[in-house]
């Protein structure tokens, strides 16, 4: 009977969080995607400081068994949410607040998936980024100049855009297939982002509060919720047991299947010598057996030999006596 391998558990704890910042460390938005290699689930969760309407729409997503595909919000009113089920069907897009409804509306009606952040330059006018497919792009008119280019230029090589973060200011974060850049104030945050090391995600409150999600770690600074850090530290926690878990499950396999090839094949080696010794064992029986018999027939040639002479020579005495 065949048994199915444990299914990998793919990427980092990290790469499973999706966190928003508002006005303060105490307004933040916390979207998990646990796996534990049989079963993937969801769980969404928010300070009462998010923006109601992306609030109703989780709601909305969680009632209709919708997993939250991509989710941003400003502190200015603009906010986006998608929704899709777990099969890949359903999928359904909510946004507002924002200027650019017509080119979300666009975008988001065509195949590939959209990416959406916002922020806002120093006027507190809405700045935004949506990222279409690998590499595709539509940038507000007021976006800092630094980032337009880098992104250009990842376009221009045919290369991946990961994600982009906006704040307030005209601050920004980018990941992209050539590292990571970002305009931020001198401070912890900016040296925390210097430190090597992919990160997975990036919040900025407009407080100043910021967490740094990496693959198996976050760093958070003074000010962030509590309540925050505690489901993080308890999701990296649970989901670093599972990946364990599951890890060792996959070894347990890979040893029990060679452990079985090696029974298998030492089985059919033993099979084959005992074949090929029962082949030679008959091959020497046989040649034994024709050799006694070669050796039997040369006996009883020379016993008839030894007959016809001693015959001729009692002739030959007969003759002689007459």
């Amino acid at each position: 009977m065949t048994t199915e391998p444990p299914k990998p558990i793919n990427g980092s704890v990290g790469s499973r969080i999706r966190v928003i910042l508002g006005d303060s460390g105490d307004d933040w938005l916390l979207v998990t995607n646990h796996d534990d290699g049989n079963t993937k689930w969801q769980t969404k969760t928010g300070s009462i400081g998010i923006p109601d309407a992306v609030a109703r729409q989780i709601r909305n997503c969680t009632s209709k068994d919708r997993l939250v595909k991509e989710v941003d919000f400003n502190t200015d009113g603009c906010w986006y949410v998608k929704g899709v089920k777990e099969d890949g069907t359903g999928g359904h897009s909510w946004w507002g607040g924002t200027s650019a409804s017509e080119q979300l509306k666009k975008m988001a009606g065509e195949s590939h998936h959209v990416k959406v952040s916002f922020g806002s330059d120093i006027y507190r006018t809405e700045t935004y980024c949506f990222i279409q497919g690998r590499n595709g792009y539509a940038l507000s008119s007021n976006i800092n100049s630094g980032l337009e280019d880098r992104m250009k230029q990842i376009h221009e090589q045919r290369k991946t855009i990961h994600f982009v973060r906006l704040f307030d200011n005209g601050y920004y974060f980018i990941s992209d297939d050539n590292g990571s850049e970002w305009v931020l104030p001198d401070g912890p945050l900016s040296e925390e982002l210097a430190i090597i090391g992919k990160k997975e995600d990036v919040a900025k409150a407009k407080d100043g509060s910021w967490i740094v999600i990496r693959a198996n770690h976050y760093v958070s600074s003074t000010g962030v919720d509590k309540a925050l850090t505690q489901q993080l530290d308890q999701f990296y926690r649970d989901q670093k047991n599972r990946n364990n878990q599951r890890t060792q499950a996959i070894n347990a396999y890979r040893i029990r299947k060679r452990e079985e090839r090696e029974a298998r094949e030492r089985a059919e080696r033993e099979a084959r010598e005992m074949a090929e010794q029962a082949e030679r064992d008959a091959a020497e029986r046989e040649a034994r057996e024709a050799a006694a018999a070669i050796e039997a027939a040369e006996r009883a040639e020379e016993r008839a030999k030894k007959e016809d002479l001693e015959k001729a020579n009692t002739r030959a005495a007969v003759l002689e006596s007459k």
